[in-house]
């Protein structure tokens, strides 16, 4: 029987999302200050909102819509915030992202769902329509992160895909973000380091200058929350 992908509630915060990091850190501060009143909560405007204090809870359940650009099907899978899923999600994960080419199935990895989970949240009320998954053919490089069943190439409609890349690219880490202006999709993969690049007519340019000017500014508004947080619960004297 195949193991399900449940890796039980004491997962590591890498896992999540930057934003479910920034704002279980900020619960957890808010908690070890000294009690001079009520904690404020995170106003509708503040980029770590109060809707995003339900990312604290690893498992809460994504209900994930997915299509099939290929075979012109859809379906639904439940993903917990931290990429475990039950055991019927588990093998409806492994049959959805089989190999176009040859039907074979894989594992797909925990990081990848997490990012899958993670657009679901973040869109919705979208369907997040995939090109490709596992590839499982022989022509398929041994290095591929498909191969490997690390790696998805989407798209979400009503969505630009340029939203989606720096969507991607700005919340999460250990992740290889690609951007193809020409075909139309977006490709997502978890890695041990982080790699952006787009291609454009079959050459990929690594390093892009969206990847650095995404990055800045989402570190500038992780350092406004903290200036944020740390105004708001300043000890008072």
């Amino acid at each position: 029987m195949a193991q399900r992908l449940n890796y039980g509630p004491n997962m590591p915060l890498a896992y999540l999302p930057l934003k479910a990091i920034g704002v279980a850190s900020a619960v957890w501060l808010g908690a070890s200050q000294p009690a001079t009143g009520e904690v404020a909560q995170p106003t509708a405007d503040d980029t770590a909102s109060a809707s995003l204090l339900a990312v604290v809870d690893p498992k809460e359940p994504i209900t994930v819509r997915l299509h099939d650009v290929n075979r012109s099907t859809d379906d639904v899978v439940v993903i917990a915030r931290d990429g475990s899923v039950d055991e019927a999600n588990h093998e409806k994960i492994r049959h959805l992202f089989r190999c176009r080419r040859t039907g074979k199935e894989t594992e797909m990895d925990r990081r990848l769902l997490v990012m899958i989970a993670d657009l679901q949240a973040h869109y919705p009320e979208k369907t997040i329509n995939f090109v490709s998954a596992y590839r499982g053919h022989r022509e398929e490089s041994k290095t591929s992160p498909h191969r490997a069943g690390r790696a998805l190439d989407l798209t979400i409609p009503g969505v630009s895909d340029i939203e989606i890349r720096d969507y991607v690219w700005r919340t999460h880490r250990e992740v290889g973000v690609g951007w193809y202006p020409h075909e139309g999709f977006v490709h997502i993969d978890s890695r041990p380091k982080d790699l952006a690049w787009t291609e454009t007519h079959g050459i990929n340019q690594y390093r892009p200058s969206w990847s650095g000017r995404v990055r800045r500014d989402g570190n500038e508004a992780t350092a406004k929350r903290s200036r944020h947080h740390d105004r708001k619960h300043r000890p008072s004297v």
